[in-house]
């Protein structure tokens, strides 16, 4: 919907499992919904070396994570870190990291309608506004994640710790759950397993391009292994 309303927009997705686990199905999805004149704008790089990393970073205008809920993720603390304002929603900590409108952008939750009107407002900031944006978001995050204060907060809660001493818990044992799968939860697995080999089939019959592609990486590794 962004990419219809912006021409400029180019989307790059890094990383192993932004497709899903079945590269087929997230590939006959991803040719369903993204319009052909627009998928020359559309790069998914799939997983890439730590070390390259940076170069997507580098070339960025603007970074998102769009989880519907994190902690604290790595991920958007190094790319605060890097310089680059960062997308997010206010669903989890993210919500700590970023000031919406001076360090990012944040969107009240992190659906499509959501997602889509703070991507329009990120991309519609003029490129002096991000750069500034980007440069107080790398030394907030700074300050956040300043190795020195993390250490000693660490060290403050040990030490109420200790002071504490150890207290007997008033609640009897509770005996751990058993860990044996129950026989619905077997029969559940194995609906899925089918559901997904149906879906499979169907993508591979209505995408002729796929297909003979997926053929065609077979064929190579029975060639390689001769």
């Amino acid at each position: 919907a962004v990419a219809a309303r912006r021409p400029h927009a180019r989307f790059e997705f890094v990383g192993a499992n932004v497709l899903g686990s079945n590269r087929i199905l997230s590939e006959g999805l991803l040719d369903r919904i993204i319009p052909r004149h627009l998928r020359d704008r559309f790069v998914f790089h799939g997983a890439i070396s730590r070390s390259a990393v940076s170069q997507f970073l580098k070339r960025a205008r603007i970074a998102v994570v769009p989880s519907r809920w994190d902690n604290f993720p790595n991920a958007c603390v190094e790319t605060i870190a890097s310089g680059l304002p960062v997308i997010a929603s206010r669903q989890g900590g993210m919500v700590e990291m970023i000031t919406d409108g001076r360090s990012g952008w944040l969107a009240d939750s992190a659906s499509v309608q959501e997602l889509e009107a703070v991507l329009i407002r990120a991309l519609d900031t003029p490129a002096a506004t991000i750069a500034a944006m980007g440069r107080d978001a790398a030394r907030s995050i700074r300050q956040i994640c300043n190795d020195q204060t993390i250490v000693e907060k660490h060290l403050a809660v040990r030490r109420r710790l200790v002071e504490q001493g150890a207290r007997r818990s008033l609640n009897p044992p509770v005996s751990p759950p058993s860990l044996e799968p129950s026989a619905a939860a077997a029969e559940g697995e194995r609906q899925e397993r089918r559901q997904e080999r149906l879906a499979l089939l169907r993508c591979l019959i209505g995408n002729p391009k796929i297909t003979l592609r997926v053929l065609q990486e077979k064929t190579a590794k029975l060639t390689r292994r001769a």
